[in-house]
């Protein structure tokens, strides 16, 4: 009976410093803006939402694949505000003072891995990702 109240204090106090994932099967994110088609800046905020509020150990990215490229770009980690769950990147939409009217694919990760800066064949394994939206470049 003592061995069992201890290894059941024991767990507790495990489970109690350890971050959760159960429900990480239904973590969500989506981009709300630009939107599907909407024409893009070379510099220009994706905005979006999560359900992922509590948990600091992840990482938002915005990733992009010019159309005529098949390489998806890692834009510069997202900033989300933690208590609603909206996030925003200022992200590159190809080169400065060129690729004018290029279209380019825009998905929005979650991921447990740092990946800034970084070029991948295929969207990188994540925890999430949002819808593949296109837009234009201005």
């Amino acid at each position: 009976m003592k061995s069992t109240i201890i290894i059941l204090m024991m767990v507790a106090a495990l489970v109690s410093i350890t971050p959760s994932l159960a429900g990480m099967e239904n973590i969500t994110i989506n981009i709300t803006s630009p939107e599907e088609g909407d024409e893009v800046e070379w510099r220009n905020w994706v905005i979006g939402e999560t359900n992922l509020k509590n948990y600091t150990d992840y990482h938002i990215y915005v990733i992009i694949n010019p159309a005529d490229s098949g390489t998806w770009w890692v834009q510069p980690k997202a900033v989300i505000d933690t208590n609603t769950g909206i996030w925003r990147a200022h992200v590159y939409f190809g080169r400065e003072g060129m690729d004018w009217g290029s279209y380019q694919f825009v998905c929005a990760i979650i991921t447990a891995s740092k990946l800034e800066y970084n070029t991948f064949d295929n969207i990188p394994e994540n925890i999430a990702k949002s819808d593949i939206i296109m837009v234009r470049r201005k």
